[in-house]
């Protein structure tokens, strides 16, 4: 974590945005507001961000994410298409931490 998801970004030259925690209205403001590139999530946060759109409408495009990195465990099979619309998703459960680097 403190390797791929903080100093590898800064060292690239990135940005970090870090919330005081997770809610999906925050998320969808943030990916207008903040323009992220990528972001990383468990498969459960990954589900409601998903369930949080079809729910309150909401589209999350055009955005500016590259990729969605989905970590811990695999993604659920009813997130994955929707996740992998104009995004690229990458999987990083059951690989060591140090290959997971980006």
């Amino acid at each position: 974590g403190l390797v791929d998801l903080l100093l590898a970004p800064l060292m690239a030259g990135g940005t970090i945005i870090c919330t005081p925690g997770f809610a999906a209205p925050d998320f969808y403001r943030l990916l207008t507001a903040a323009r992220p590139t990528w972001f990383q999530g468990v498969p459960t946060v990954l589900g409601e961000l998903v369930f949080h759109a079809s729910r309150h409408a909401v589209s999350p495009r055009p955005n500016t994410l590259r990729f969605i990195r989905s970590v811990a465990a695999p993604l659920q099979p009813n997130v994955a298409p929707v996740a992998q619309v104009n995004t690229v998703t990458l999987p990083a459960s059951g690989i060591p931490p140090q290959r997971t680097i980006i």
